[in-house]
C-alpha cells in the first residue's frame, strides 16, 4: 500500500532533513513514521530541481565546480530525450 503525504507534510520532512544536525535521515523517518526511501528520494528531487533551475539561470560555462559536479550527478543516470533536455 502507499501512502500519500500532503505537500505540507514534505516540505515539513524535507525541512527537518536539511536542518538535521547529527541526526541521520532514519532516525528522521522513523520520527515521522514512515519510509527513508520515501524521504530520500524526495531529497533527491529537492536537489535536482534546484540544481536544474539554478543551471538554467546561468550558462554552463560560469557555473562553478559544485554546479558542475551536481550536473554531472544528476545527468548519470540519464539516457536518450531526457539526457537531450538536460540544461545546455
Amino acid at each position: 500500500m502507499q501512502t500519500r503525504y500532503s505537500e505540507e507534510f514534505k516540505e515539513q520532512a524535507l525541512s527537518k532533513v536539511l536542518q538535521r544536525g547529527d541526526k541521520s535521515i532514519q532516525a528522521i523517518a522513523d520520527d515521522l513514521n514512515m519510509s527513508v526511501f520515501t524521504l530520500k528520494g524526495w531529497l533527491k528531487q529537492t536537489r535536482s530541481n534546484s540544481t536544474t533551475k539554478t543551471m538554467k539561470q546561468q550558462r554552463p560555462k560560469d557555473w562553478n565546480r559544485e554546479q558542475r559536479f551536481e550536473a554531472l550527478l544528476a545527468c548519470a543516470g540519464l539516457e536518450g530525450e531526457a539526457l537531450n533536455t538536460f540544461p545546455d
